[in-house]
């Protein structure tokens, strides 16, 4: 979509394929090592906010529902 509006912005991206292997990621251009690791940080530590943001609602519902 970038390129088709002469967009040159660089863009990573990562999704679960139908594996769902953890560590497959897709780039447009060369990666370094250390740019791996760093992508593989910021995946996991937003799955890892997602999942405890999930909890602190499922906590709430569970407190109204007693209440």
């Amino acid at each position: 979509v970038l390129s088709s509006h002469n967009a040159s912005i660089p863009t990573v991206s990562t999704a679960k394929g139908p594996d769902r292997k953890k560590d497959e990621f897709i780039f447009a251009g060369r990666v370094g090592e250390r740019d791996f690791q760093l992508f593989k940080q910021v995946r996991d530590e937003a799955h890892r906010f997602a999942r405890g943001y999930y909890e602190l609602l499922h906590r709430r519902s569970v407190i109204k529902k007693e209440g």
